[in-house]
């Protein structure tokens, strides 16, 4: 009686493209939740934190890398407008503005962005700024209200 062995697949393909493990990933960047709420006052846009709120890939070509960002907003006084950007090195690729209508007041924001790949590494930062002489906040509190940054790296057509 003879065995049938299956092959191994060390790099799959998908729709002919490989790279690396050829295979999708999702990758989760979040705040520290540690309490401390991220602030600025800065009227450019600024780092939210370095550590936890970046991303550097490569993306393949033929690959997309897409990315959903989601934080809850505060600003120090009414009337008056907080932003958040997607930087990709140097470059905002995508922002949101918010006008806090009252002070204390929590505004949800999301951003959604693409990037098609061509074999390069992007540098991926989550950034924001005030709009005027105010301090802008990015809630931080607990694990569970923190913000968020969604990586999905995959094969496109």
């Amino acid at each position: 009686m003879s065995t049938i062995t299956s092959p191994i697949i060390s790099a799959p393909r998908i729709e002919g493209t490989p790279s690396g493990s050829g295979l999708p990933t999702v990758t989760l960047k979040k705040g520290s939740g540690t309490g401390t709420n991220y602030t600025t006052t800065s009227t450019s846009y600024v780092d939210v934190d370095t550590t936890n709120l970046a991303y550097s890939v490569v993306i393949p070509v033929g690959w997309k890398l897409t990315i959903t960002v989601r934080a809850t907003l505060e600003n120090s006084a009414a009337i008056s407008t907080v932003g958040v950007a997607l930087a990709d090195g140097a470059t905002v690729i995508n922002e949101a503005r918010t006008r806090c209508e009252s002070t204390g007041g929590r505004y949800p924001i999301a951003l959604l962005w693409a990037i098609t790949g061509a074999g390069a590494t992007h540098n991926i930062r989550l950034q924001f700024r005030v709009f005027a002489a105010v301090t802008g906040t990015i809630h931080n509190v607990s694990a569970s209200e923190l913000p968020t940054m969604l990586f999905v790296l995959m094969p496109s057509n």
